[in-house]
């Protein structure tokens, strides 16, 4: 298997970030190795910059549970940005997608963007 343009952009990323990658579990020190750089994926498969492709039996660690670029998925979300990237603000569309939570499972939802802000609400909710 050629892994040559991976192995040299892991080089390359030794100059700029510890371990090369953006997450110690992919930086394959404990394993030995180097990690593939991926370029592009969809439904189940992934390809490295080297053009070898794998099943993704990660998936994002769930989020992509329908498979990478999902047709659905790729609409919504085309349809969301139309929006706007990103808010400081509470958007309604939280309190849908809290509604279908609670409906499926009658878990109380905190919804956040930074897991620090998750925990101070724990404290917060622990204190009362």
């Amino acid at each position: 298997m050629n892994t040559k343009k991976s192995k040299k952009l892991y080089k390359k990323g030794l100059e700029n970030l510890v371990g090369a990658v953006n997450s110690p579990v992919r930086a394959f020190a404990s394993v030995g190795g180097n990690p593939l750089f991926i370029k592009k994926a969809k439904g189940s498969k992934i390809v490295d910059v080297d053009g070898n492709e794998y099943v993704d039996l990660v998936q994002s660690y769930g989020p992509m549970i329908l498979g990478h670029r999902h047709k659905k998925v790729q609409k919504a979300v085309t349809k969301a940005l139309r929006n706007g990237y990103s808010f400081g603000e509470v958007l309604f569309v939280w309190l849908v997608l809290i509604q279908i939570v609670i409906k499926l499972s009658s878990f109380r939802v905190v919804i956040t963007d930074i897991k620090t802000h998750f925990w101070w609400q724990q404290v917060r909710d622990w204190q009362h």
